[in-house]
């Protein structure tokens, strides 16, 4: 399964953002499941600080994943937890 979620560069959001990641969590781990794994933008510190926070690990990138605005293409860092 799979979801999508934005987590804006707003420290308004980080509430939302921190209760959406115990909800997905609690969720997950009563279906069953053993890992959740994201993509976020490298320039996006604020969402990386909120994911360490809650135990994600960056395990890799993807290189030139998320268009930008300029026409150029921007990494991605790839994160993951073990539930």
């Amino acid at each position: 399964m799979s979801a999508l979620f934005h987590s804006p560069d707003d420290a308004r959001f980080e509430p939302l953002t921190e209760a959406w990641l115990d909800a997905l969590a609690l969720w997950s781990r009563s279906e069953g499941a053993q890992w959740l794994w994201l993509e976020v933008r490298r320039s996006n510190l604020r969402a990386q600080k909120v994911y360490l926070a809650h135990g994600y690990r960056r395990v890799g990138e993807r290189k030139r994943y998320y268009p930008s605005l300029e026409g150029q293409r921007e990494d991605a860092v790839v994160m993951s937890l073990k539930l």
